[in-house]
This record gives structure tokens, C-alpha cells and sequence, in this order.
């Protein structure tokens, strides 16, 4: 391995997967946005949303092979799912579901129905706004339509605050296959 610390060379992986690692111009990076995700605990409050922690967890796994990893402990791979975590392998779930590309789902869905999207690097962070975001979808402290969460609707037909976060992807992945 390089001298870099493995929590910081899988946060620019992570980073490389919804943005370009690349690119210098701060109005356009995020790179405190998604730290303060990568820095913020997932937590499983709602029926199998364990299993969004585990689809985040499963990155460590995907990321420790394609750089060819080794000697990586074990409790690296076991600890704590993040935010950024579970949200990336949430767009690649939908990348998958519905086409269009994880960027797309991650950046136009995900972070813009959170309202963290204008959040860039030419600013400072307001770290109570992601903070509030963060718990507003881990508690589900949105209303019934979902709106303040990932997935809001215009034509909810079920509470989605009460919802695991893979039903409330569902009803929404319909509503725009509905109406578009």
C-alpha cells in the first residue's frame, strides 16, 4: 500500500465514483459535502435498512479488490456504514433498476432531495445543514409524502416516513415510470 491511509484513499475511491477526483474548481467539487457524509454514521432505524448498510459496506469489499489490496484488517471491512457509503451503492442500485448512470442518480435524486446539492467547495460547509439532512433520513423525521428524505412524492398512496428506505425507493421508481 501507498503511504496514504486506507480511510483516505477509499474516500477519494468513493469520491471517484459520483465526481471527478480531478477536477480543481471549488464552485464545482464537493469534496466537504461528501467528507462531512463519509464522516456521518448510517444508522438502521426502519425495517431491513440494514441492508442498504450492508450494499455500503460491500464498496470496502469492491474497493479493497480493484486496487488489489492486501493485508486490509478485517475490522476495516466490519465497521460502520456512512452516509456517502450508502448512498453511493443506493444510485448504483438504481443505476441498475433504471438505468442512467450512479453520477446522475447520486447528484439529481439523492443529494438534491436532501437540499445539500449547492453545497460546493467555494463556500464552507454548513455542517448543521448536513447534519439535519442526514438525520432527517436515518430518524424518517419527514412528512408521509417523503419530501425531506431521498425519495419524496407527488402521489404518496402510503406513509413513507414508515417506510424502509428500499419501499420508498420502489414507490418512487413507479411514480416516475408513471407520470414521469
Amino acid at each position: 500500500m501507498t503511504g496514504v491511509p486506507l480511510n483516505e484513499l477509499y474516500f477519494e475511491w468513493l469520491y471517484s465514483k459520483v465526481a471527478d477526483p480531478g477536477f480543481e474548481e471549488g464552485g464545482l467539487t464537493h469534496w466537504q459535502l461528501l467528507r462531512a457524509l463519509f464522516e456521518t454514521e448510517f444508522v438502521s432505524v426502519a425495517g431491513r435498512d440494514e441492508d442498504r448498510a450492508m450494499d455500503g459496506k460491500e464498496l470496502r469489499i469492491e474497493f479493497v479488490a480493484e486496487k488489489n489490496l492486501r493485508g486490509v484488517p478485517e475490522e476495516w471491512i466490519k465497521f460502520g456504514c456512512s452516509m456517502l457509503e450508502m448512498m453511493v451503492a443506493l444510485a448504483c442500485r438504481l443505476e441498475f433498476l433504471a438505468d442512467c448512470t450512479v453520477h446522475y442518480w447520486f447528484w439529481n435524486h439523492l443529494v438534491e432531495n436532501l437540499g445539500l446539492r449547492h453545497f460546493t467547495d467555494e463556500f464552507e460547509l454548513p455542517l448543521e445543514d448536513v447534519d439535519s439532512a442526514t438525520t432527517r433520513v436515518i430518524f424518517r423525521n419527514y412528512g408521509p409524502d417523503g419530501v425531506g428524505g431521498f425519495f419524496p412524492l407527488r402521489y404518496p398512496y402510503r406513509d413513507q416516513s414508515e417506510l424502509e428506505l428500499w419501499g420508498q425507493l420502489s414507490d418512487y421508481l413507479e411514480e416516475i415510470r408513471r407520470i414521469g
